[in-house]
């Protein structure tokens, strides 16, 4: 075995491109990799705060409902007409109604309850099961409902 010379491993390299392309493309991966993850670790501030929406997020404490409360049905005429009025928006696309009354919708979803709206004709034989919820004159609300299609 013999020196080979500086001609012969250009050849070689020229040979098999295509496997030193695909190497240095792994090595970009790999450093754009680390390079991120440090870059998080360090503390972004745009991603700090995403995390911190997310750890503090509506629902994240438990809440005290008196357990021995019963459920009634239909006991709370401004909850039965709010559901009402809600599923009456959704059966017929309105997807305005829908945010006025506190529904966040992003333009996909928004097109979603639009298109779900072409096959609903109506929400009938409503009832909303309530009990008394975490804080004064809120309510837990189950509704019950038959969708005509």
């Amino acid at each position: 075995m013999g020196k080979r010379g500086v001609g012969d491993i250009r050849e070689f390299i020229v040979e098999h491109y295509q496997y030193f392309a695909v190497a240095v493309l792994f090595l970009v991966l790999v450093v754009v990799l680390v390079v991120f993850s440090l870059h998080r670790k360090k503390g972004d501030p745009d991603v700090a705060k995403a995390e911190t929406e997310e750890e503090t997020g509506i629902g994240t404490e438990p809440l005290d409902v008196p357990e021995d409360a019963v459920l009634e049905q239909n006991a709370h005429e401004e909850v039965n007409s709010f559901f009402t009025r809600y599923y009456q928006a959704v059966a017929s696309g309105d997807v305005d109604t829908m945010a006025e009354m506190g529904q966040a919708l992003d333009e996909e979803n928004k097109a979603k309850v639009k298109l779900k709206a072409n096959y609903t004709v109506d929400y009938e034989n409503m009832s909303c099961y309530t009990k008394p919820g975490p804080e004064e004159n809120s309510y837990i609300v189950l509704v019950y409902y038959e969708i005509k299609w």
